[in-house]
């Protein structure tokens, strides 16, 4: 007579901690912290290392405005966009991202509809 063992509802429901995804993840982070750190030498005068710490450590616009001695808030979102860009550049990301703004744009876009004069 076979012997049935007792398996937990633990053991059926799958893991969701996904090993891949984690590494996928950590090497994004890594290559993101390196090319961050490569742009901000190629841009000495742009702050980019000190926006991105500021940033991280959740620092509100005003704070970054102080830190990185710009004029206005606006020059922090600015900087901060151009940074996102250059980074998503450096990172090879920024074909994808490219292709989400033109998706945006034709979504947003009204389609003008044409009758048909064909009758059924």
């Amino acid at each position: 007579m076979p012997i049935k063992l007792k398996t937990s509802k633990l053991e059926t429901i799958q893991d969701e901690f996904d090993l891949l995804y984690t590494v996928e993840r950590t090497d994004l982070i890594n290559r993101a912290i390196a090319a961050i750190s490569s742009l901000d030498q190629r841009y000495p005068n742009r702050g980019y290392q000190k926006l991105w710490q500021g940033k991280v450590q959740g620092k509100t616009q005003v704070e970054l405005l102080a830190d990185l001695g710009l004029k206005s808030q606006g020059a922090v979102s600015k900087r901060w966009r151009e940074l996102l860009e250059r980074l998503a550049e450096e990172l090879g990301l920024l074909q994808t991202a490219t292709l989400q703004l033109e998706l945006k744009a034709t979504k947003g876009q009204n389609l003008r509809r044409l009758r048909s004069t064909q009758s059924w």
